[in-house]
């Protein structure tokens, strides 16, 4: 008889915002289980394909090893922007979870967000252009594509109603807000909360993540080329280069070795700065939302414009 294990709480967006950096720190916590590893996430409430498996499917493969810790976990970067649509579900099945979410200056998330687009080997066009382009591809997306919306840059970052959204499914006491900053700053002030958050010793001091470098893509044809050359395997890759792990197990055929070669060429540990003309663009499109947003967060984001 399989005895269902289900999370209390959540890490439910945003994504390129700290998520997981947040869950790396926190799973260290004798009392708190996180699945690992997490790549890619479950995004069990995002993804209509994998919500249809239902919770029994949900509950085996991300929380069979969990040992009956305090707080049970998962980390899911898309269900914020997933909106009413995936807060919904989650209320329909956990009404008493909490949430945390971490939100960022929405003009970096969106740079953070479409590197690690270029890096997956999903994005040719350059920032300016795939940003003045975006509503019309995103029209343009089809089957499971349209769901996700990988390449929706801004509408990440439009908190104000992603946010509403929840508190109008849940009580505000059970939603924790993290300003994504404060975890360069005060890691210490923003671990203590999230503890005392999910009720667990909030004395607990995490030893300091991993900082895996962060890659960036020389040639996007090329990345793009390798994606399809090297099928499912490119984000494993790529997570086994960023964490140094071997890579013996993608190695096994010629053809592979190749591509890996031309892969690990193709990109380099040089973090490239946004430019001015795509953050005027950027401070446009975000200058209402972050005044909206300013309303309904403890915390201040002038420092967001």
């Amino acid at each position: 008889n399989f005895f269902m294990k289900l999370p209390n709480f959540l890490i439910a967006g945003v994504s390129a915002s700290g998520t997981s950096f947040l869950a790396e720190s926190i799973r260290q916590h004798p009392d708190i289980y996180l699945p690992f590893p997490m790549e890619p996430e479950c995004h069990f409430f995002f993804k209509s394909w994998e919500y249809k498996k239902g919770l029994k499917y949900y509950s085996k493969k991300w929380f069979k090893n969990s040992n009956n810790e305090y707080a049970i976990g998962e980390r899911s970067s898309s269900y914020l922007f997933g909106g009413n649509k995936t807060a919904k579900k989650i209320f329909s099945n956990f009404p008493n979870i909490k949430l945390i979410f971490c939100i960022r200056n929405p003009i970096e998330r969106a740079w953070a967000n479409y590197r690690f687009t270029v890096l997956q080997g999903y994005e040719n066009l350059p920032f300016i252009e795939a940003l003045k382009k975006e509503k019309a591809r995103i029209d343009s997306l089809k089957g499971k594509w349209k769901e996700i919306q990988h390449l929706n840059y801004t509408g990440r970052g439009m908190y104000y109603n992603q946010l509403n959204a929840y508190f109008k499914n849940f009580p505000k006491k059970n939603i924790l807000i993290i300003k994504s900053e404060f975890m360069k700053e005060k890691k210490e002030i923003v671990f203590e909360k999230v503890f005392k958050f999910l009720k667990v010793e909030s004395s607990f001091a995490p030893k300091k993540a991993p900082d895996f470098v962060s890659f960036s893509v020389k040639d996007r044809e090329k990345q793009c080329f390798l994606r399809k050359k090297l099928k499912g395997k490119m984000t494993i890759i790529i997570e086994n280069l960023r964490k140094k792990l071997s890579l013996n197990d993608f190695t096994k055929n010629s053809e592979d070795k190749k591509y890996i070669k031309d892969l690990e060429r193709n990109l380099e540990t040089k973090k490239i700065k946004l430019d001015d003309e795509c953050r005027f663009f950027l401070r446009n499109i975000f200058k209402k939302e972050t005044l909206k947003i300013s309303k309904i967060v403890d915390f201040s984001i002038k420092d967001w414009q």
